[in-house]
């Protein structure tokens, strides 16, 4: 907060993408953006955390497309590392976000 530097881990960036994604089902538009990124310079519990939370809120807010393969620092870094830890995350999701069927419906998220 002091230099106002781009906090792409923080939850505000994730509610920004979250009403972006609503007014974009709202005018029947596909909508994807830079969610589920992280501040944290290594791979660690931080980027993880960061990275879960903000990507789960895109998916239950009906973001179609997610950018976040590998990325660390704000866009300054890539891991292959957090590459594979993020296409499990983005497998979870894909799975979570298919819902459940049951005998007589369908349940889903959004």
């Amino acid at each position: 907060m002091r230099s106002g530097a781009y906090a792409s881990g923080g939850i505000e960036c994730g509610l920004l993408h979250m009403a972006c994604a609503q007014m974009a089902r709202f005018y029947h538009v596909p909508y994807g953006g830079y969610i589920g990124l992280t501040n944290s310079k290594v791979n660690d519990a931080q980027s993880g955390f960061e990275t879960g939370m903000s990507a789960v809120a895109g998916v239950l807010s009906g973001i179609d497309m997610l950018n976040m393969g590998g990325l660390l620092d704000a866009l300054k870094a890539f891991d292959f590392a957090k590459l594979a830890i993020d296409d499990e995350i983005a497998l979870m999701l894909n799975a979570s976000s298919a819902g459940w069927n049951s005998a007589q419906r369908t349940c889903r998220s959004t």
